[in-house]
């Protein structure tokens, strides 16, 4: 029986980092705008992307045993990112 791992911490600042991005791109006129947070923001990807992979791995560290589970891992994790692909490519 796996139990289900929840960092709090990592999820958060994932989120935080992901808003940092957010608000980078967003165009918009106000005096946040010049914070250096926010003009340095575009840096948070790496940050975000480093969080996804560990959560990533902590959420199926149990679920692979071997080699004999990477393609149905691969077969998820494709058909769960493709059709946000197809969405925002087209």
């Amino acid at each position: 029986m796996s139990t289900q791992r929840f960092y709090g911490n990592l999820e958060a600042l994932r989120g935080i980092a992901a808003l940092l991005v957010a608000f980078y791109h967003l165009q918009w006129n106000s005096h946040l705008r010049g914070l250096p947070a926010l003009q340095n923001a575009w840096s948070f990807v790496d940050l975000f992307f480093v969080l996804s992979g560990f959560v990533i791995a902590l959420a199926y560290v149990d679920r692979l045993k071997g080699w004999r589970d990477v393609p149905d891992f691969m077969r998820r994790r494709f058909f769960r990112l493709y059709p946000l692909h197809l969405v925002t490519v087209s």
